[in-house]
């Protein structure tokens, strides 16, 4: 039985779940609004689902910029790279909407130096504060500086692999 899903080119929320591993195709473009459509200038990039169908993301400027600072300022330096989603809830233009949020996915060889083991107190999913225990070292941050993260950012980090909720640590 044919899927709809299947024909539409473009990726929406339906299409992935939480912790769905994206793969970069090609460096993307932006498009401007009198090509189409919309109000402002969208970058869009092809990817390839985890079921290896490939669709173009209309990427939001949180994701680009995420991308920006691990894979490099230049997205032809992003083909070929993974990309973990996650989708949230926003309010869009007056209207709540599912939204891709990207977390782009460091290679080992890029993570130079581990921190070491540390728990912290930090937010998990907005239902108080939860243990977690940091995994690597991620950017510029040490451990004593996300101590006090928000539940987006806790969730982010978990996503990404950098930290883990203590009751999942054997």
């Amino acid at each position: 039985m044919p899927k709809m899903s299947d024909h539409e080119d473009f990726l929406n929320a339906s299409m992935v779940k939480d912790k769905d591993i994206l793969v970069v195709l090609d460096e993307g473009v932006f498009r401007e609004p009198e090509e189409t459509g919309l109000q402002r200038t969208v970058f869009q990039i092809r990817v390839e689902l985890p079921d290896k169908r490939a669709k173009t993301w209309g990427m939001n400027k949180t994701t680009r910029n995420r991308l920006a600072r691990v894979f490099g300022d230049s997205s032809e330096n992003w083909v070929n790279r993974r990309v973990r989603v996650q989708v949230l809830q926003q309010n869009v233009r007056g209207e709540v909407k599912d939204v891709i949020y990207g977390w782009p996915i460091e290679e080992e060889r890029r993570v130079q130096t581990p921190l070491q083991t540390k728990t912290v107190a930090a937010p998990l999913e907005s239902k108080g504060n939860r243990l977690v225990r940091f995994t690597k070292a991620y950017e510029s941050y040490k451990v004593e500086d996300v101590a006090n993260l928000d539940a987006k950012t806790a969730d982010g980090l978990i996503l990404l692999g950098l930290a883990v909720p203590i009751d999942m640590v054997p």
